[in-house]
Formats: C-alpha cells, sequence, structure tokens
C-alpha cells in the first residue's frame, strides 16, 4: 500500500496539490502505523484476524471495518499499480507486447509466494513507514526551497 502510494503521489501532487499529496501520506501513513503496531504486539500469536479480535476485545465490526478499508484501497489500487509496472516496462523496452503483463504477473506471483514463505512482510511494513515520513520531509523541504512567483509545471 505504501510502496505503491508512493509512487503515484508526485502525479497526485501535480493534479490535486501538496496539501492533499501531504493528507495522503498521513492517513495512509496512520492506517499502516497502527497495522504494523498491531503485527509488532501480537507477533507469533496467530493471524492478524486474531489480532484485530483479541486488541478490540473481541468486536467482530472493528474486524469487518478492516477488511473494508482492506479491500476498498486494495483492489482498485493493485489494478492501478499493476498498469503502471507495465507501463514503465514498456516504455523502457520500446515495446507494446501482450507478453508484459503475462510477464509481470509471472514475477508478482512469485514475490508473493516468497513472501508468504520467508514471512518479509512484516518487515515490509516497517520500510513503508520510513518511506511516508521521508516523503513528507521531502513535501515539506519542496515548500520551503521553492522559488517565489508563479510556479507553473511544464
Amino acid at each position: 500500500m505504501i510502496g505503491g502510494t508512493i509512487l503515484i503521489l508526485p502525479l497526485l501532487g501535480l493534479t490535486t496539490g501538496y496539501l492533499m499529496s501531504a493528507l495522503t501520506c498521513i492517513i495512509i501513513g496512520l492506517v499502516c502505523y497502527y497495522t504494523a503496531y498491531l503485527v509488532i504486539v501480537h507477533l507469533g500469536k496467530g493471524t492478524v484476524r486474531d489480532w484485530i479480535l483479541e486488541h478490540f476485545d473481541h468486536d467482530e465490526k472493528y474486524l469487518v471495518g478492516f477488511n473494508i478499508i482492506m479491500v476498498i484501497n486494495g483492489i482498485p489500487g493493485y489494478l492501478i499499480y499493476f498498469k503502471l509496472v507495465c507501463l514503465q516496462i514498456e516504455s523502457l523496452l520500446g515495446v507494446d507486447s501482450i507478453w508484459i503483463p503475462v510477464g509481470v504477473s509471472a514475477v508478482f506471483f512469485i514475490l508473493i509466494v516468497l513472501m508468504r514463505i520467508f514471512h518479509f512482510g512484516e518487515e515490509s511494513l516497517a520500510f513503508g513507514l520510513l518511506t511516508i515520513m521521508s516523503y513528507l520531509v521531502f513535501l515539506i523541504w519542496v515548500q520551503i526551497t521553492a522559488p517565489s512567483g508563479p510556479n507553473v509545471v511544464p
């Protein structure tokens, strides 16, 4: 969630402004921070479902809310990021081929299997939080060092 968001934040900033980019960063950062917090607190005690239920006194509405947020963020985001990766590869290779999405799908499938086997997902949450904080520092730096006068994107 975080890594893909970082990829599209510059485009979001150009179209909607830095305020919307900063708000998006903060909201996604908070959700990811809380998820990482649950992972760390409950590591080795079952699944994410068990962690959420245990943390919120076995109240199912929090689990349903978490799942709804993940689906709303996940499915459209994954499709957009997949298309973005395919477009980047097409532009790097200079060809438009039907095999690029097939190859990207195969690589993603292999990466997902490896992440499940080696339990790399927990560590990737920490890297994602660092990228969100770095991007917020970048936004502050951009505002401080921006030249005066009309700022127009070519």
